[in-house]
């Protein structure tokens, strides 16, 4: 009964939260998700621009903040374990995993962000750099 109720306040906060993102898209150019054309007169870079803040917008809006939940999680995962060594066990084990979780992450994000910059995306690395 306790782990159908975890579940189900987990289900109902991310099913709230994703339904949400789609307000964001829906922006001028220049907001969050905001299509840096008007749509006529796009080209090649304008796309390369919408993949760099959709990719600004997953991160920094999306996995940080699931990441800070994630760890306070484990830590009161782990507070709560009681010394049992299965519950701990289980908690390191959540931990290698989110671990892996934010290395594959940050991999992809590298990756795309390097095949962006050797297609010539002018405005691919506007992440790193902070502009």
């Amino acid at each position: 009964m306790k782990h159908k109720i975890k579940f189900n306040l987990i289900f109902s906060s991310l099913f709230l939260f994703i339904t949400a993102i789609p307000a964001f898209a829906k922006g001028p150019a220049g907001s969050v998700i905001g299509i840096p054309c008007d749509g006529v007169n796009c080209n090649i870079e304008d796309i390369f621009t919408l993949i760099n803040n959709l990719i600004k917008f997953a991160i920094t809006k999306l996995f940080f903040p699931i990441f800070i939940v994630a760890i306070l999680y484990i830590g009161w995962s782990y507070l709560t374990a009681g010394g049992d060594t299965k519950k701990v066990a289980n908690v390191k084990q959540m931990a290698w995993h989110m671990f892996l979780g934010v290395i594959l992450v940050l991999a992809s994000w590298l990756i795309v962000k390097t095949v962006l910059d050797v297609l010539g995306a002018t405005d691919a690395g506007m992440f790193l750099t902070g502009n």
